[in-house]
């Protein structure tokens, strides 16, 4: 029995430790706002359990809105991400329909040739119950290198 549990504690620390080694990197995708479908990257760093780097959310007009975001990676491979400001456009010149801080919700997941960040997003500025408050789905995906 004690070779059982130290074997299930041995596969899920392997397995938390291969996500938290192959986070860092540019993850491509979409996000859904609405009906409407945008394409999205993120830029991860990681150190320990602490994530930081970039979002990009690429509009149809050609703009493109640039987050620094900030979140914590969870045991579970679970993380919060969070859009900590936005650096593009000027405050001057934003959309406050498009252009506004996104709390991430994002789970890590593998399968053989993909890995895969899905979950949801909303706007954190607004409570939950606020019908002003944006939210939506995103999933991205990067790529397994080959050996």
């Amino acid at each position: 029995m004690k070779q059982l549990l130290f074997l299930t504690l041995l596969f899920f620390s392997y397995t938390a430790g291969y996500g938290q080694q192959h986070l860092p990197g540019l993850w491509t995708g979409t996000l859904t706002q609405g009906s409407e479908t945008y394409r999205v990257e993120l830029m991860i760093i990681r150190d320990r359990q602490i994530i930081t780097g970039r979002s990009y959310i690429y509009l149809p007009n050609g703009e493109v809105t640039q987050s620094e975001i900030y979140g914590r990676l969870h045991e579970d491979l679970s993380m919060n991400i969070y859009d900590r400001r936005v650096l593009y456009p000027e405050p001057e010149v934003r959309s406050d329909s498009l252009h506004f801080p996104r709390h991430f919700q994002l789970l890590y997941q593998r399968s053989f040739n993909d890995m895969e960040l899905e979950g949801y997003w909303q706007d954190w500025h607004h409570s939950a119950g606020d019908p002003k408050r944006r939210q939506g789905r995103i999933k991205l995906l990067k790529k397994a290198s080959k050996a």
